[in-house]
């Protein structure tokens, strides 16, 4: 079985016009069919680093749809490399449940890459 190909999403170093999206898919066995009254953080680690150098709010787009973005922010791309990224989804407690935590995207086969790129000046 091959590996699913994923294109990195380029960013060039100090820019923070854009953002970066993800249609989460379906949910997992228990966990909310929407991402209704979900808040979810943006994670972002180079590389072989240790310290995670991003962590952001991210808004969700469309909770039923389960698309979610981040908007870049002054800082964020400011050291060119490559970059894991992470989007992390909190799910309120409710009367029958705690406050839960999923992490997308899963598995190393969908590993969200971001390149911050060199630039000229």
């Amino acid at each position: 079985m091959s590996k699913r190909e994923q294109r990195p999403f380029r960013i060039k170093r100090g820019d923070t016009l854009g953002f970066l999206q993800l249609t989460l898919g379906a949910p997992a066995i228990g966990e909310p069919e929407t991402l209704e009254d979900a808040t979810v953080r943006f994670l972002l680690k180079r590389v072989g680093d240790n310290q995670t150098a991003v962590v952001g709010t991210a808004t969700v787009v469309d909770a039923a749809e389960r698309i979610v973005r981040y908007e870049w922010q002054p800082g964020d791309t400011d050291v060119p490399g490559d970059y894991y990224a992470e989007f992390e989804v909190t799910y309120p407690a409710t009367e029958s449940e705690p406050e839960r935590v999923r992490t997308y995207p899963t598995g190393p086969e969908n590993r969200l890459m971001v390149v911050v790129e060199a630039d000229l000046g």
